[in-house]
């Protein structure tokens, strides 16, 4: 989804959350999560990060980040950035997955195109 200047300043977007029995009926599925972002500004931060996790009973698991590299950042240039991630082995059907991007320096960004593609066995 689009978020336009939605990201500026802000230290995480919304998340995108599904249970785990809303994305797969299988043991596991593989999930690709892509974004692309601006750099509105001169200002020497970290850079900001997809950040994926599933939750049980508000507790996350199989926590990971991927941050942009700070050599992409280019002012007013669009930078994309895709993560791949195979779901764990739940604790229960009910846990969620969560996905959004981590503002981690605090810095000026547009962000845009945020999504997410699910592939899952075909067995």
């Amino acid at each position: 989804r689009g978020l336009g200047d939605v990201y500026k300043r802000q230290m995480f977007t919304p998340a995108l959350e599904r249970t785990y029995s809303d994305i797969t009926k299988h043991d596991h599925a593989w999930i690709k999560v892509s974004a692309r972002i601006m750099k509105l500004d001169s200002s020497k931060s970290l850079p900001p990060a997809i950040v994926l996790h599933f939750s049980h009973k508000a507790k996350p698991y199989k926590y990971v980040t991927h941050n942009w590299p700070i050599e992409s950042l280019k002012i007013g240039e669009w930078s994309a950035l895709s993560k791949d991630y195979i779901t764990p082995n739940v604790r229960s059907k009910s846990d969620t997955v969560k996905v959004y991007i981590w503002n981690q320096g605090g810095g000026n960004y547009q962000l845009d195109d945020l999504k997410i593609d699910l592939f899952q066995p075909n067995f």
